[in-house]
């Protein structure tokens, strides 16, 4: 119990119930600044992705040399939709571009 106290986790607790013993260990709360925080956690962050987003990085998997222009006929959306939704990719740390526009590679950072 002191270990916990010093750590700053909680302590751990039991239940008897019938013929055994429940040791439970609550999880720790999350705090900002320890690398805890929700932020960044990649699972986290891949929850309030878009199906669009998510559609662009399965695009990407499969052929990291395409472009927005292809991107923009395969989603049949327009390309100020497609930069956004880059961006908003590379900005959550999903995405990279790497190299110039014409002879570049898309790298998936997940």
């Amino acid at each position: 119990m002191e270990l916990c106290k010093e750590a700053a986790v909680p302590a751990p607790f039991y239940s008897v119930a019938s013929h055994e013993v429940i040791l439970t260990f609550p999880r720790p709360e999350r705090q900002q600044g320890n690398g805890n925080d929700p932020k960044d956690d990649p699972k986290e962050k891949l929850d309030k992705l878009t199906d669009r987003q998510r559609i662009v990085l399965y695009l990407i998997r499969e052929d990291n040399t395409l472009t927005i222009s292809q991107m923009t006929q395969k989603l049949k959306v327009s390309e100020k939709t497609i930069k956004r939704d880059i961006a908003t990719l590379q900005e959550a740390g999903f995405l990279v571009r790497e190299g110039g526009r014409k002879d570049g590679k898309w790298q998936i950072i997940i």
